[in-house]
């Protein structure tokens, strides 16, 4: 997505995510800049979500439903919002 408003949702200890919305279209992208797990709170308010790519090739991709995500070691995210 190269266009829309930009919102930070969370840069607290080693996770960074924002926000990108244009219409309808809603991307989360969330990065782990540490080297540990970390859960992914920001995901508690969005029902369900497509998981559109990883960092990491052995993470499954796909729609979601309401599932807590953990960020890996290092991973990076980007999560398309389905509701």
């Amino acid at each position: 997505m190269r266009v829309g408003d930009l919102r930070l949702l969370a840069d607290t200890g080693d996770v960074l995510a924002y926000e990108r919305a244009a219409g309808e279209e809603r991307r989360i992208v969330c990065l782990n800049l540490g080297s540990h797990r970390q859960p992914l709170h920001v995901l508690s308010k969005v029902r369900r979500y497509e998981l559109l790519l990883s960092t990491r090739p052995d993470r499954e991709r796909g729609a979601h439903g309401a599932t807590p995500l953990e960020l890996l070691p290092g991973e990076g995210l980007v999560i398309a919002s389905l509701g």
